[in-house]
Formats: C-alpha cells, structure tokens, sequence
C-alpha cells in the first residue's frame, strides 16, 4: 500500500540525496533552457526564480521524509506491513524486545527502532563518518 498524504499529495519516504541532486540538476536545467529563450529580462530575474524553484524541491523532499519518519515513529506493526521491500533492501528485522522494539541490522547490530527510523528518514544527513 502505498499512502499519499492529504497535506502535499506526495508519498512519504526517505530522504533520498542522489534523487534530491537530480531534481537540483533538472531544475537547473530547465532555467538555462529558459534563459537561452529568452524567458526572463535579467540574469537576476532568473536567479530570484531558480532559487525559489530549488528551495520549493528541497521543501519537497524533507516533507516527505518528515511525514515518512511521523507515520512510522512508534509504529512498527505497520511499518512492517506497508515497508515489506524497503526492510529486504536494509537487510533488517524488526522485534519486540523486553517491551521494546529493536531493530537487528544486517551487521547484528541492535538499534532502537525510533532512533534507527529517523536516521533512515534522514539518511545521508546523519550518516555516521
């Protein structure tokens, strides 16, 4: 299943870097195809529009990550049903430990569930060096 929210019309998911850097890259793209058209007067009428274009896909982008992280906070049971792939891709399993929902990585490694769910939303951001 997959949710759209009521608010942006766009599904939640992760923050996804490289997809952000391609949206960036069309978007400028298309302000200097534009410019070569002679869409705009200025070169500063350009930039003022390009940047209110990038900053609308960067908005774009962490919404979503935001509603994806706010749909699953302490919600794993439908985490569970709904991210099916995205769990076979991490490589993950989510348990009920001790009153606590865990989550075991592909190392091992066990992670609170909440904690690994917003470095996820937030993936590239927070990434460890």
């Amino acid at each position: 299943m997959t949710r759209k929210n009521s608010g942006t019309g766009a599904v939640p998911k992760p923050l996804d870097l490289e997809r952000l850097k391609f949206e960036i890259n069309d978007e400028t793209k298309i302000a200097l195809d534009e410019w070569e058209r002679g869409c705009y007067k200025s070169i500063c009428d350009l930039l003022i529009e390009h940047e209110k274009n990038l900053l609308e896909v960067f908005i774009k982008n962490v919404k979503q990550a935001c509603e994806f992280f706010l749909l699953y906070y302490n919600n794993a049971d439908e985490f569970i049903i709904e991210q099916e792939k995205l769990i076979e891709q991490e490589g993950i399993e989510i348990k009920d430990f001790s009153g606590e929902t865990i989550v075991i990585d592909k190392n091992g490694d066990i992670i609170n569930y909440n904690e690994w769910l917003f470095k996820l939303a937030f993936r590239g951001v927070f990434d460890e060096e």
